[in-house]
């Protein structure tokens, strides 16, 4: 198993683009800009358009599944928010950094 994660395809070379979407089962795509859209509009089989791929909304997620080597057609889907933050330790870890690296102006 590989797990990839990529801000956009134009940082891959073409050849590992190839090898990855040769061999990739399962995709979870947030939004993209409109080149990476042209991408996995192919990918999706055309189910969805660039427009659809480059808005989608906060949380909102296209997943091509492969369960039991059978691959699923893309369906939408969303994810959880951020958890909110318990860390009573803020404050104090902001303070030790800046002692130790921050310079007085």
């Amino acid at each position: 198993n590989l797990t990839l994660a990529n801000q956009f395809i134009a940082q891959i070379p073409e050849d590992v683009q190839k090898a990855i979407f040769g061999n990739c089962g399962s995709m979870i795509s947030f939004v993209m800009g409109a080149d990476d859209a042209q991408v996995f509009q192919k990918e999706f089989g055309g189910l969805y358009t660039t427009d659809d791929l480059v808005s989608l909304g906060k949380h909102q997620v296209i997943n091509k599944l492969t369960i039991d080597n059978i691959a699923s057609k893309p369906f939408p889907a969303h994810t959880l928010p951020l958890a909110s933050s318990s860390n009573q330790n803020r404050e104090k870890v902001i303070k030790v950094s800046r002692e130790r690296y921050a310079k007085k102006r």
